[in-house]
């Protein structure tokens, strides 16, 4: 379930979360915490079905029928997948999942737990999809301040965790708050993951996007400059080195560096004449040096995106919740996302 996820094929990942759930009750009992644990798996494929509106054409197997059913009946909601299931009814059982493992995992595990705030996390990224902004930051905080203090600032999960605040702050128009938290996500990517993760560079992708939106072009020069390099070391020459060197060139434009310009002007054409000696010989590999003057640099993740402050768990990422006999109590006053040190322009 969980690579068919990764593809993308969520469906086929829900039926088998399903099953997995049916057969761990069966064997270790409705409240044990392995059997919790696929309920958790399929929350979040539901989820992900309700980010891509699922179309009314896709009719459910009846094993997968058979299966939602007795699920949602021990979750506690009615029959899922009366056809066609609506975004609000796929996050409605996910919701009422969620708050079923989440009752599981407080009585049964100690407060601070990896495993509640895993659930946490999913919880929070089923508010960011319902829209409710307030609500996905307080759970994503009291998330990332447990993983933070279990597996470190530069581990994947909790790098997870800061660039969903990213998007959190984003949508809720803080433009500094959110290039903090991405440049956070990506330096624990870089370091955990690397540079040849999709996931990295997404998130590089995300400052990029920002920083055009703000009008910030020196922080958007530098991290596009990375980019490039990361895409030259993972990929070589192609389409996506060459939409990459054109958007350095517009930012070059805008800051009139006619210099810089006339140097990625030969590059693009020479990424085009490597292009079209390829043609025909598809067959013959073309060196990367062939369509960027100079050979990437180490890559350097706070030479392109300024590192934030350190994230430290009483300040930066506050538990903003407390989870109550397996409820998630908002505190009086929410906490928000701790903006970034104001860059040089």
């Amino acid at each position: 379930g969980f690579a068919l996820d990764q593809l993308g094929r969520h469906r086929e990942a829900e039926a088998l979360h399903r099953e997995s759930y049916r057969i761990r009750r069966r064997q270790q009992g409705d409240a044990a915490l392995v059997t919790v644990s696929s309920l958790v798996n399929l929350a979040g494929t539901l989820v992900s079905l309700a980010e891509e509106e699922p179309e009314p054409a896709g009719t459910p197997t009846d094993e997968l029928t058979a299966a939602a059913a007795e699920t949602a009946a021990d979750a506690g909601a009615s029959d899922p997948v009366a056809e066609p299931r609506s975004r609000d009814e796929l996050l409605d059982e996910a919701e009422q999942i969620y708050a079923k493992v989440l009752a599981v995992r407080s009585r049964l595990l100690p407060p601070g737990h990896l495993q509640i705030a895993s659930c946490l996390k999913g919880m929070a990224r089923l508010a960011a999809v319902r829209g409710d902004w307030q609500q996905a930051e307080l759970l994503a905080f009291q998330a990332a301040a447990v993983r933070q203090a279990k597996l470190g600032r530069f581990h994947p999960e909790t790098a997870e965790l800061l660039d969903l605040l990213g998007d959190i702050n984003v949508a809720l128009d803080r433009p500094e708050a959110a290039a903090s938290m991405y440049s956070q996500a990506f330096e624990g990517q870089m370091k955990g993951l690397g540079p040849a993760s999709p996931v990295t560079r997404q998130t590089l992708r995300k400052a990029i996007d920002l920083a055009m939106e703000q009008g910030k072009t020196e922080r958007a020069r530098k991290s596009l400059q990375l980019a490039v390099q990361l895409t030259q070391q993972v990929e070589g020459p192609g389409p996506e080195l060459k939409r990459l060197l054109q958007e350095l060139q517009s930012v070059y434009e805008a800051e009139e560096n006619a210099e810089a310009v006339e140097q990625l002007e030969k590059q693009l054409a020479d990424l085009a004449a490597a292009a079209a000696r390829q043609q025909p010989n598809a067959g013959e590999p073309v060196a990367a040096t062939a369509a960027v003057a100079e050979p990437a640099k180490p890559v350097k993740p706070a030479e392109a995106v300024e590192p934030a402050e350190a994230v430290e768990p009483a300040e930066a990422v506050e538990p903003a919740a407390a989870v109550v006999d397996g409820k998630v109590e908002a505190q009086s006053s929410p906490r928000k996302a701790k903006p970034a040190p104001p860059a040089s322009e």
